[in-house]
């Protein structure tokens, strides 16, 4: 990593089919499961675009991604029971998740209402679809990534095992967030750590330069994305102008409706068995049907019947007054 540059480029890409897996194996790293063949990733228009236009994945930092949820990269209340301050470790972490970089993906074969909602939007969202190996496939970079399930537990008495892994607080995160079903790529630079007197550096250089929210990473998005959708209810014109937008970035790939844009193909009953299925109608809705003459009806409420008065006839005025 050379100055401020935050884009990795791989040199030389190699072709989709040369590609090796290149997720680094790691305790803390579990990946999905056989059944488990398929991952969304959902964003708006705007981040769509930018990963077209740039080729890239974005990866954002732990300490960015605190702002939806406070307790990412850090250990569980419980683990400072006893403790008046801060212990090294506990130190460390919150140094680290401002250089840890992570790439979130959501583990299902069917598209989800609830990321739909939140990460996208409905009407104006844009979901991509690929696989585990797909995802490795595709990326184009000689730094070392890691890839795995977060897993989700209680923090009021949950205990991670953090003896010699740094890592392991980047995949937990509390039960509230298990909707996500979340897949996690990882990067960090951990030459840092492997040096005499390198973190005391780091926390130096992250005192007077800071570190960038996001990097992103070259990547084949032709080997990476399976499919593209547009979220539940988006009106014709942005399904068009997304696969527009596909097009002028030269990918061949057809942008769909969301699975979830269907509609029930039974409504209601069909004329022919409307005698059948129809519910008795009340006294009033029979009168503005035309099946009973309104002057003579009663209308039913809470069980007791009221009858309707004729509206009095309109008094003739006096040319005199």
């Amino acid at each position: 990593m050379s100055g401020k540059r935050d884009v990795f480029w791989y040199e030389g890409s190699p072709r989709a089919w040369e590609c090796v897996l290149i997720f680094a194996r790691h305790p803390a790293f579990v990946p999905p499961e056989r059944d488990e063949y398929k991952i969304w990733r959902y964003m708006d228009f705007t981040k769509f675009v930018s990963m077209l236009a740039r080729r890239a994945l974005y990866f954002a930092s732990l300490k960015k991604m605190s702002e939806q949820d406070p307790f990412e990269g850090l250990l569980p209340d419980r683990y400072f029971e006893g403790r008046s301050s801060l212990d090294e470790f506990a130190q460390l972490l919150f140094i680290l998740r401002k250089v840890i970089y992570i790439n979130c993906w959501h583990i299902s074969n069917f598209d989800s209402a609830a990321m739909w909602s939140i990460c996208a939007g409905r009407g104006s969202g844009i979901a991509i679809t690929s696989s585990y190996d797909s995802l490795q496939a595709s990326l184009r970079s000689d730094q070392k990534l890691f890839g795995g399930k977060i897993v989700y537990s209680d923090y009021s008495n949950a205990v991670i095992d953090v003896s010699n892994n740094l890592l392991a607080t980047t995949m937990r995160k509390r039960r509230s967030f298990e909707f996500e079903r979340e897949f996690r790529v990882v990067f960090w630079d951990d030459s840092s750590v492997n040096k005499p007197g390198g973190l005391e550096e780091l926390a130096r250089k992250l005192q007077t330069y800071g570190a960038p929210n996001g990097l992103e990473f070259p990547c084949d998005l032709v080997t990476l994305i399976d499919e593209i959708y547009v979220s539940p209810r988006s009106e014709d014109w942005f399904l068009k102008l997304v696969q527009s937008v596909v097009e002028t970035y030269g990918l061949d790939k057809e942008v769909r409706r969301s699975p979830m844009d269907v509609h029930p193909i039974h409504r209601g009953p069909s004329s022919r068995n409307k005698s059948r299925y129809q519910e008795p109608l009340m006294p009033a809705r029979r009168a503005v049907e035309g099946r009973e003459p309104p002057s003579e009806l009663g209308i039913k409420a809470s069980g007791v019947f009221t009858t309707r008065r004729k509206a009095p006839e309109p008094q003739s005025i006096s040319a005199s007054r």
